[in-house]
């Protein structure tokens, strides 16, 4: 009997018998939505008073962008731009000039990310650059991935790939929450400089909303120097208000690409400590105020002071108000701005942009925009603007500017960069 009994229990228990309930089917892995977005723009503009072309002719200057995104079991991006200048060109045989900023192929396996094209990544440095070749991600551990790239860098206006190779890795650690390490490397070989290594080491600490930090530096192993180094400190006691103090030197010089000639006329060293805060006095008010001091050798030190206040009347209007006071031994120069978007009958909103300068030299210029902006359809974005200046440069200026934007599943973004 007690043979029997432990028979039956050892049958109810065991899973795949017929007094178990029956194993719940596997969940399928998940699939990536396979779907394509497009943005296209064209900025056109023309000034009277531009420079000419050999010939005499006034032409409109003209810069357009792209970028299309493709997702599923490939990533695909590719975006770029292409402009015309008349009579500013770069090259003087040539108005028109262009590049292509991304193309590439993404993909995941699993606990491996791979990379393939031109791109740009941060890995082994402070900043994203450009890169023409392959980078791929390993995560091992929850806390713990390693990354490595290899191509060519250092990308010249007219040549379609960079003519430095350059390959490099970073690990990346998380040894308890909120915290993050990395330390990185990048070596670049150009054909007619000195070979360049160089180590970043970073240092992050993240507590939400309450306290962010971070520290890098990043040394050149050739010149046995810090070239980068900034230390950030942001700090949210409450809901309405932002302090952030920073800190930076840098070697510009060295900042360059290996082969750049202008290495040897820039600043050699520049540090600057300062302070941002942010204030939410109400839901439609936000002051800022930003104070720093500069020094650099050839003008010893300086003091910039920034101000700022955004104000947000009504849905889908902003004021804002801003100066920026500059002083430093060779004297002072100052900014001030003010400009406003208010929409005015569906789509249909109007802008007006004014901004003041006084230089170094104490000669004042001026500017002023007006314009309008709607929606003539959907996915389509236009603005139409005029503007007066007066300048240094251009005594009387008047001119006018044309933006027409096309977005194919992506969403209008006017006012971002191309």
């Amino acid at each position: 009997m007690r043979r029997a009994t432990l028979l039956l229990t050892a049958a109810i228990a065991a899973p795949g018998t017929a007094w178990a309930d029956p194993a719940p089917a596997p969940e399928p892995e998940p699939t990536r939505e396979a779907r394509v977005s497009a943005r296209s723009r064209i900025y056109l503009r023309l000034d009277p008073s531009t420079v000419p072309d050999p010939d005499g002719r006034i032409e409109p200057a003209a810069l357009g962008s792209f970028r299309v995104v493709a997702r599923g079991e490939w990533d695909a991006e590719a975006s770029g731009w292409i402009a015309h200048a008349p009579g500013s060109a770069s090259f003087a045989e040539d108005a028109l000039s262009g590049d292509v900023t991304t193309l590439l192929l993404a993909r995941d396996f699993g606990a491996v990310e791979l990379t393939l094209g031109r791109q740009w990544t941060p890995i082994g440095g402070q900043r994203l650059d450009a890169l023409d070749g392959a980078t791929a991600t390993v995560h091992l551990d929850e806390r713990l991935e390693v990354s490595a790239r290899a191509g060519v860098g250092g990308l010249e206006p007219r040549e379609p790939y960079g003519d430095t190779p350059t390959f490099g890795g970073e690990a990346r650690f998380e040894p308890i929450d909120s915290t993050r390490f990395s330390l990185g490397v990048v070596h670049a070989i150009p054909d007619e400089a000195a070979m360049r290594t160089r180590w970043t080491a970073t240092g992050a600490y993240d507590a939400g909303a309450l306290v962010r930090g971070v520290a890098a530096a990043t040394a050149d192993v050739g010149a046995r120097a810090v070239v980068d180094a900034r230390l950030e400190l942001t700090v949210r006691p409450t809901e309405a208000l932002w302090l952030r103090g920073y800190a930076r030197h840098t070697r510009v010089d060295l900042l360059l690409e290996p082969d750049e000639l202008l290495a040897v006329f820039v600043e050699d060293l520049r540090d600057e400590f300062g302070g941002l805060v942010e204030w939410l006095a109400v839901s439609w008010v936000r002051l800022r105020l930003d104070a720093a001091a500069v020094y650099s050798e050839d003008r010893v030190g300086g003091t910039r002071v920034r101000g700022g206040a955004d104000f947000y009347p009504v849905a889908g209007a902003t004021v804002i108000a801003e100066g920026t006071l500059r002083l430093d031994r060779v004297g002072r120069s100052g900014t001030a701005r003010l400009a406003t978007r208010w929409p005015l009958w569906r789509s249909l909103f109007g802008t007006i942009e004014t901004m003041g300068d006084l230089d170094v030299d104490g000669e004042p210029a001026a500017l002023a925009r007006g314009g309008l902006g709607f929606e003539p359809f959907e996915g389509w974005f236009a603005y139409g603007a005029v503007e007066a200046a007066h300048t240094p440069r251009w005594p009387e200026r008047l001119g006018g500017l044309v933006l027409l934007e096309r977005a194919f599943g992506a969403p209008v973004r006017w006012g971002g960069g191309p």
